[in-house]
Formats: structure tokens, sequence, C-alpha cells
């Protein structure tokens, strides 16, 4: 019981940090026109390339242009929202309803890394 509720403790911590953080780039990436440092090293575009135009066009309700940008926009678009509403409800009610989340991410893990490569794959192709 006690273990329990010491892995409880600490994913609260790093649900806190990813909340934060996210929160943080969101702003940044909103507010200023930030380049792709491994796109300027490397010349080709990162796995996460595509993203923050595919999600400015998802608040433009423009989902053709999002996927364009990056396939994986809507899915991590709305995984995201969900995040944030659970994270949210978690701290109103203090239930652990983005604990299950988190406890589900973490457990497919290789199955979320297995589709972020895939999609790097599908804006290497798509850039060259």
């Amino acid at each position: 019981m006690l273990m329990q509720k010491e892995i409880l403790l600490e994913n609260k911590k790093v649900i806190n940090i990813i909340a934060i953080s996210g929160v943080v780039l969101l702003l940044i990436l909103l507010f200023f026109n930030v380049k792709c440092i491994f796109k300027e090293i490397f010349n080709i575009p990162c796995i996460s390339c595509g993203l923050t135009r595919g999600f400015k066009s998802i608040l433009k309700l423009d989902f053709i242009n999002a996927t364009k940008y990056n396939i994986l926009s809507i899915p991590l678009f709305v995984l995201s929202i969900l995040f944030y509403i659970l994270y949210i409800f978690s701290l109103i009610l203090k239930k652990v309803y983005i604990y299950k989340l988190y406890n589900i991410l973490v457990k497919n893990y290789k199955i979320l890394l297995i589709i972020l490569l895939n999609s790097w794959l599908i804006n290497l192709l798509i850039c060259f």
C-alpha cells in the first residue's frame, strides 16, 4: 500500500511537470517564430516537424492542412486536449483520472514509439 502511494506521488510530480511544460511550450510556439534546430543542422525534418503549424491549422478548423503538415497533428491535438481536461478534473475533484491516462501511455510506449517513427518516416518521404 505504501509503495502504491509513493508511485502515485512520483507520477503526480511527472504529470505536473508535463502539464506546466506543455503550456509554456505552447505559448512559446504560438507567439514566437521558432525554427527547428534539428532541421537547421541536418537539413531534414525532425520527428515533430509540422506539429506547430498543424496545431495552428486545427485551431482554424483546417484539418486537411493540419494532416499535410504532420500526419499526427490531429491525434496529438486530441490527446493533448484530453490530457488537460483530465488534468483539470483531477485537480478539482482530487481523483486519479489523469493518472489512468498516464499509465496507459507509459504501458504502451513501444506502440507510441513505433507510431512516432512511422510519422517521421512519412515526413522524410514527403520532404524528399
